[in-house]
């Protein structure tokens, strides 16, 4: 219902016409035939999705900002993180987190961050690290609005933590995968 405030136009395009490219679980079929030439059906179909729930961004950012995990969640282990990871972020972040997946040149102007390097996301300063890692499952859970950073709304506070874990070991030592 809120799909506007949650998925940008390039990305709902792009889940349209090929939804398993995004989520490799999904059950949607394609609507790629709404998007051939002179066929206006598949950009109006996006600019519905994007209206709905356009009047809630501010409700959806306080909740995004009140949001923490549940007191005593622990993190899912790292190889569960490593697999959330690579079902649902390397189609835009690659393999290795450098933000060269095969969906990186397709969901709009900006690329997707790369995750490796220090200052890969724009998120405030904090002098508390618990604070920034805070601020980094924030994004993962929530994404980022205005970009093709989708949330993650399903994952559970145990996902989230274990990916942002896993997120933030590519800034200090790069794994290859």
């Amino acid at each position: 219902m809120n799909i506007g405030n949650r998925r940008s136009p390039d990305w709902n395009r792009a889940h349209l016409m090929n939804p398993r490219a995004l989520i490799a679980s999904s059950r949607m079929p394609s609507y790629a035939h709404l998007f051939t030439p002179g066929d206006p059906r598949g950009q109006a179909l996006v600019a519905y999705l994007c209206s709905l729930g356009a009047d809630t961004f501010e409700a959806r950012s306080r909740a995004r900002e009140r949001w923490r995990p549940g007191g005593a969640v622990e993190p899912v282990s790292s190889d569960d993180a490593l697999r959330i990871f690579q079902a649902n972020c390397v189609p835009c972040h690659g393999q290795r987190g450098k933000g060269d997946g095969p969906l990186a040149g397709r969901l709009g102007a900006r690329a997707p961050r790369d995750l490796t390097q220090a200052h890969w996301l724009f998120l405030p300063p904090r002098k508390d690290l618990a604070e920034h890692l805070l601020d980094l499952a924030r994004v993962i859970k929530f994404g980022i609005p205005g970009t093709s950073m989708p949330g993650h709304e399903t994952f559970t506070d145990a996902e989230v933590l274990g990916v942002s874990a896993y997120v933030e070991s590519l800034q200090l030592s790069p794994r290859t995968l």
